[in-house]
């Protein structure tokens, strides 16, 4: 008995992750966008339902920055020795499917070999055409933070056999970023730490204090998150963060300075507009100023004389001079900064020191 066809209607776009129809697979499929986790699910939700319709097939992959486009349509439309499905896998393909070869492609999509399907695998840089018409396209482009948190739940009790508590789940999008596979690889690990008992049949619960205690934030908000423990003008905690962040985050000294550098332009900023009669809301608002450091930098900045602030931006950039001309080591260059940081901001106003 004939196979049925493979099905090579045009489908509209979906987000990352849908799967094929249980009947029947589309013959073409699409997938674009950068989120390279979402395009191996679906490719393996591809897979999963050519199995399930053909039995056994065939993988072919090409790189389509180095394969002919004829040698992918060709493969696509013979036959193998054995009759089994085959499915062309192209990596790269915006680079295969140009203004040269769009039209051989749009060609095949119109009428496709009902002993191949064809997956196109391409980036953020697919230029569209009436090829996406023709074949079923799915759009891996990312999550937002809310769809990331639902993902989590679910990828916490379906892949990894564990539950998550949703301000944990929070939490982690919060550290990780909306990055499918970043969550995914990191719930891994959360869900074998979160195991009490290795004889229960219970899933492991995930907790909100076990993603404080084993994920870490971004390298880029860690080193923003030295101007919290700065402006605490905590000399013995800053120097420690700064030896853990360069040591064990692994951080870049530029990062660091960058950080540092933007906090002396603020705290310079509020001091002196503080002193000229500003309104702290507009200028909060103006500085783009958020959450509860807020008050804390605005209290700072009451504290500091703006010639004071103003000394201190100075000590940032000739610092950075200095690293840059190889006068300093950029990391002892830090903690002298930091130091200074903590005593300007803890010396009390000019006017109350003087009673």
């Amino acid at each position: 008995m004939a196979k049925k066809p493979a099905k090579s209607d045009a489908e509209p776009a979906t987000k990352g992750g849908s799967k094929p129809s249980k009947s029947a697979t589309p013959a073409c499929v699409l997938l674009t966008g950068p989120d390279v986790y979402q395009q191996h699910k679906a490719t393996a939700d591809l897979k999963a339902a050519l199995h399930k319709q053909h039995g056994d097939i065939d993988v072919m992959t090409f790189d389509g920055q180095t394969a002919r486009a004829a040698d992918v349509l060709d493969e696509c439309r013979s036959f193998g020795l054995m009759a089994i499905h085959k499915l062309v896998i192209v990596d790269n393909a915006e680079a295969m499917v140009n203004a040269d070869t769009r039209e051989m492609f749009a060609r095949y999509a119109a009428a496709p070999s009902e002993a191949a399907t064809l997956l196109l695998r391409a980036g953020s840089r697919w230029y569209k055409s009436k090829f996406d018409d023709l074949v079923h396209k799915v759009v891996c482009d990312g999550m937002s933070n809310g769809e990331a948190v639902a993902f989590a739940l679910k990828a916490a009790k379906e892949e990894h056999r564990a539950s998550l508590d949703q301000d944990a789940a929070e939490l982690l999008v919060e550290r990780l970023g909306p990055e499918a596979g970043m969550i995914n690889a990191e719930l891994a690990k959360l869900a074998v730490a979160s195991i009490t008992d290795v004889k229960s049949k219970e899933p492991p619960l995930i907790t909100i204090e076990v993603v404080q205690q084993f994920v870490g934030m971004r390298k880029e908000d860690e080193a923003w998150a030295i101007q919290q423990t700065v402006l605490l003008a905590d000399r013995e905690t800053i120097i420690e963060q700064v030896r853990r962040m360069i040591e064990v985050a692994r951080l870049s000294p530029v990062q660091i300075h960058w950080s540092l550098t933007d906090l002396a332009r603020k705290l310079h900023t509020i001091s002196a507009e503080l002193k000229s009669g500003a309104n702290e809301w507009a200028l909060a608002k103006s500085l783009k100023l958020w959450g509860p450091s807020t008050q804390v930098l605005m209290d700072a900045g009451k504290r500091i004389d703006p010639e004071r602030a103003r000394k201190l931006l100075r000590l940032v950039v000739e610092a950075d001079h200095r690293v840059k001309t190889g006068l300093a080591d950029h990391e002892r260059a830090i903690e002298r900064l930091c130091l200074q940081f903590t005593s300007v901001i803890a010396r009390r106003p000019a006017a109350a020191s003087s009673r």
